[in-house]
């Protein structure tokens, strides 16, 4: 394995977590939330109940009712939910009953808890039996009947059919044994499992030697309004769900490619950056060789020189000729502070530390640097001492003071050099009132080969760090403004 694979396959393990985090974990309990398994349905009853035992005439009754189910609580995947059956009047408001019943249902499989049945339909509802639990011990099997449309909906329909004793339901009755004889149709939405539709048929009666005595004939359907109401209900559910299982995995398959993509791109351009990094520094190393002889000794020969004319007694210059002569020395002075740059970098030597002078230290940096006039340099009011190498600090201040030269320019212009210090280390700060530079600028300024300036080698920061950091120190950069900041130890923490 390649360091460059490692962020592909990062990539990828974390596109391959989301994924299977998404359908395992997440997914489950969007679509198990606790509104999922509350309902409320309304129902239209007819009655038709014998007058007396001895009588063949059956009175009519209209009644409405209403079945709710409500989550009252919960704990981790188990759910507590009220279910509720009431039938009344539909004039008079009269109760003909209340029933109410609590059960403990596991969110994930609807699964009642304590009779492992059906409490409701499952997710992805297929076409086979179900064993529900209904009120008391009693259990229905619902069967698949059939599947119809229904405002551009699959529904399926289920029955149950089931007679059960329910003695004691009529008070003038009471006597005799009565049972139940119901058909129950609930019609589904499969995808989520939510009932669109119900209706119940029955008809109690006595057994008796003579045959069934039929005490009532019933029907209670749901009412339209709360049909459409879950017709809608499922429908929005159903674009949700396909959010959940199309989109939003698409999205995550969508977001592994990109970052795939993206992570193969950075390696390329990183690889082309180390190239041509690499290709600069074999031309660094090959060229070093030949700048000392070739370059920094006609360097110093043409330094002497002009000197020497600026010097003659017997000359009056022209204030013409003295402004070419300070271009001449300025250029001259950028020249040789890039060869010192490579040479800096190229030759860095074991450390030969020995105890420094602070202030010593700033002055004979500064006094090997051409300060233009037009900039002041304003040295800390207090001396501190250090331990380290004079020879390669003076390259840090001397780097770090020309950086500062030419950010100010040709500008009036004020070099601080700030001094701060506790029990172990000194902190200096070299600040200007340059132009400073961008946040890119900032993020790759002690980055090889890197450089804010057309004419720079991008050599002069890198070497500053690296002395530094051989120091056991570090540097910096903040802005507005400008600031270098160079923590060096007062003891030796590298030996």
């Amino acid at each position: 394995m390649t360091p460059k694979t490692v962020p592909i396959l990062l990539v990828l393990c974390v596109g391959v977590t989301t994924f299977a985090s998404w359908y395992l974990l997440v997914e489950p309990e969007l679509k198990n939330q606790d509104q999922n398994f509350e309902l409320r349905l309304e129902t239209l009853e007819h009655w038709e109940i014998r007058k007396s035992l001895e009588s063949e005439q059956f009175e009519d009754r209209f009644a409405k009712g209403e079945m709710t189910l409500k989550v009252l609580g919960k704990n981790g995947s188990i759910l507590e939910i009220q279910s509720s059956e009431v039938s009344s009047d539909i004039i008079s408001d009269e109760i003909y009953w209340n029933i109410e019943e609590v059960s403990l249902v596991d969110r994930h499989s609807r699964k009642s808890i304590e009779s492992d049945s059906y409490f409701l339909f499952p997710l992805n509802t297929k076409k086979q039996n179900y064993t529900f639990g209904v009120f008391g011990d009693r259990s229905h099997e619902f069967s698949f009947v059939k599947t119809e449309k229904d405002h551009h909906l699959e529904i399926y329909e289920f029955m149950a059919k089931d007679i059960y004793d329910i003695s004691g339901a009529y008070e003038k009755y009471s006597e005799q044994k009565i049972y139940a004889d119901q058909t129950t149709f609930y019609q589904v939405e499969p995808i989520t499992g939510q009932i669109v539709s119900y209706k119940s048929l029955w008809q109690d009666y006595i057994e008796s030697p003579k045959g069934k005595i039929i005490i009532s004939n019933g029907e209670a359907e749901i009412s339209q309004y709360s049909r459409d109401i879950l017709v809608a209900n499922a429908s929005n559910l159903i674009s949700l769900y396909w959010i959940y299982d199309t989109v939003i995995p698409i999205l995550i398959i969508f977001s592994i490619i990109i970052g795939e993509g993206f992570v193969i791109l950075y390696n390329k351009f990183q690889q082309g950056k180390s190239e041509i990094k690499t290709s600069k520094l074999a031309a660094i190393g090959e060229l070093s060789a030949r700048l000392s002889h070739d370059i920094r000794n006609p360097l110093s020969n043409i330094n002497l020189a002009l000197n020497s004319i600026q010097n003659e007694k017997d000359v009056n210059f022209s204030k013409n000729a003295q402004e070419k002569f300070e271009i001449i020395s300025r250029n001259l002075g950028r020249i040789s502070h890039q060869v010192d740059d490579v040479l800096d970098f190229v030759r860095m030597r074991p450390l030969k530390k020995e105890k420094l002078a602070l202030h010593s230290l700033l002055k004979d940096s500064i006094d090997a640097i051409i300060v233009p006039k037009n900039i002041k340099i304003v040295m800390p009011p207090n001396d501190s001492s250090i331990l380290g190498d004079s020879f390669q600090l003076q390259i840090v201040c001397r780097n770090l003071i020309n950086n500062s030269i030419q950010a100010i320019g040709k500008n009036e212009g004020i070099i601080t050099i700030r001094k701060k210090e506790d029990s172990k280390n000194v902190l200096l700060e070299f600040e200007d009132t340059g132009t400073g530079f961008s946040y890119m600028d900032k993020k790759e300024i002690f980055e090889l080969l890197s450089t804010t300036k057309q004419t720079g080698t991008g050599l002069g920061l890198v070497s500053c760090k690296q002395i530094i950091e051989n120091h056991g120190g570090s540097i910096s950069v903040k802005e507005n403004p400008t600031r270098f900041i160079v923590k060096i130890p007062k003891n030796d923490s590298n030996p």
